[in-house]
């Protein structure tokens, strides 16, 4: 069977004209980069702030002023977890399907992070969420493989609850550090548009240029080493661990059998089954 590929992308701030507004930008640069990468916009589900698209009448770069709203659903405890659950389970109420072991699953979070009695928090808007917990909800769901990207201080601490062999997960930072916003160095990680600078998270600049192997300027950056003509996810981290400059340590996981030397955005699940099982000596598992 022919997998499709499906994408959650979770903010649980708010932008502002004034500041933080890196927490609009992303997302829609996010989405932005799945949909170049051949995910369908119905599959993307966005989870944002209060539930309503960022708008401000002085903030007019067309890049995040999507034609249509994008936001699904607001950023809390309980819509990360209908989701999730929706995903598990089918939830046609909510139009959320449910998701096969012949599918492929990107989850993206952004927002403030923090760490309490030994776990990773992601903060949402009525609440924070632990790793664990976090964890519990997408493991439920069935997938061929994953790949989990977190931008948010201390996310580095989400890595041992979500690892396994058919999982590859990249954050911004340990599980001690804070993450942080672009300082536009060496230079064009933060865009100037009449005359407004528009900024982003540092490891997000990072990952949306591997992922579409350009800058957001359209500079085109070498993310391929093997040059087979795809960003693998090891690539993609490779890229951004050389570039991350700020004071941060990006982290990594791919399972025992580095999928992530192969796994790509790119493919379908289809091609990932069909081109890697034999390359590798893997046979992809069912279930979560």
């Amino acid at each position: 069977m022919r997998g499709k590929k499906y994408a959650v992308l979770i903010c649980g701030d708010v932008a502002t004209h004034g500041g933080f507004d890196e927490f609009w930008n992303d997302v829609v640069l996010m989405r932005a980069v799945l949909l170049r990468n051949g995910f369908a916009s119905a599959n993307i589900i966005t989870l944002y702030g209060d539930g309503v698209d960022f708008s401000h009448p002085s903030r007019d770069n067309p890049r995040y002023i999507p034609s249509s709203p994008i936001t699904d659903f607001s950023a809390t405890t309980a819509n990360v977890t209908l989701v999730f659950s929706g995903l598990a389970n089918g939830d046609a109420a909510n139009n959320i399907p449910q998701m096969t072991d012949d599918d492929f699953l990107f989850v993206w979070t952004f927002d403030h992070g923090t760490s309490s009695g030994g776990h990773a928090l992601l903060c949402l808007r009525d609440a924070n969420m632990r790793d664990d917990d976090f964890a519990t909800l997408i493991d439920q769901i069935d997938y061929t493989y994953r790949v989990i990207a977190m931008q948010q201080c201390f996310s580095g601490g989400f890595v041992n609850d979500l690892a396994n062999d058919r999982t590859v997960i990249l954050t911004a930072c340990s599980d001690t550090e804070l993450a942080n916003r672009a300082e536009n160095s060496p230079s064009g990680e933060n865009e100037v548009y009449n005359s407004i600078t528009y900024h982003h998270g540092e490891f997000n600049f990072y990952l949306f240029s591997g992922l579409c192997w350009e800058q957001i300027e359209w500079t085109n950056v070498a993310v391929d080493t093997n040059l087979d003509r795809y960003a693998s996810m090891q690539e993609v981290f490779n890229f951004i661990q050389s570039n991350d400059s700020r004071p941060e340590t990006p982290q990594y996981d791919d399972g025992a059998n580095n999928i992530g030397s192969w796994l790509t955005l790119e493919r379908d699940t289809f091609v990932y089954i069909r081109d890697n099982s034999a390359d590798t000596g893997m046979t992809p598992s069912s279930g979560s």
